[in-house]
């Protein structure tokens, strides 16, 4: 019996020995720490701090360049040589109702509206200085400005509808001066005093009927 005891007990302490062993080996080396690494690439060890990342900078934007003013765009359907408007009048007499004048942003407007009627033919000429002939009486008159602008009506009437005034002087940048030089026998003549350019555009209108001379601004 105290033989078995004697063996148990060596066994015993073989084995306390052997683990005492292996404790004395490993036991100056911890346990290492298992580090994750996520799909993004990021560390999850507390201990790591992982770089934020930085915004992109924002560039401040820059001044637009100021763009040089653009030249005011030429007109439409200016000339400056002898023309004749366009009617389609037959055996008619126009009758002049009104003439005004009016100021615009690069041209000044001359309107000479019919009461009844068109004009045969409508001829404009434009003239170096703005001297003129009276018709019938062959006398001369020199308007204001420093050019001129002939305007010629055949088969037209100014005094029967009209009762305004033979001289109308509206002194604008364009138009200076406006006088009636003929009305005898179906011929009716006005004159254009300019300031400086005698480049026109003519053209008819309708509801009322009237012709629209535009003298260009320069």
């Amino acid at each position: 019996m105290n033989h078995i005891r004697l063996i148990v007990t060596a066994t015993a302490l073989v084995v306390a020995i052997a683990v005492a062993a292996i404790f004395v080996l490993n036991g100056s080396r911890g346990p290492s720490a298992v580090r994750l690494q996520p799909a993004d690439g990021r560390s999850t060890n507390p201990s790591v701090s992982s770089p934020s990342p930085s915004a992109n900078p924002t560039a401040a934007p820059s001044a637009a360049p100021t763009a040089a003013p653009s030249p005011a765009p030429a007109l439409a359907g200016f000339t400056c040589g002898t023309s004749t408007v366009p009617v389609q009048a037959v055996g008619s007499i126009g009758f002049i109702g009104d003439i005004r004048t009016g100021a615009h942003t690069g041209y000044d407007r001359l309107v000479i509206e019919f009461a009844s009627g068109l004009p045969g033919s409508i001829t404009i000429t434009p003239q170096q200085r703005p001297t003129f002939t009276n018709s019938p009486r062959g006398d001369s008159v020199t308007l204001g400005g420093a050019v001129g602008l002939h305007v010629v009506m055949h088969d037209a009437d100014a005094h029967t509808s009209f009762s305004g005034p033979a001289t109308m002087r509206p002194n604008g940048p364009a138009l200076v001066e406006v006088r009636r030089l003929e009305d005898f026998e179906g011929y009716v003549g006005l004159g254009l005093g300019l300031a400086k350019s005698n480049c026109y555009r003519a053209f008819m209108l309708t509801s009322p009927t009237r012709l629209v001379i535009d003298v260009q601004v320069v």
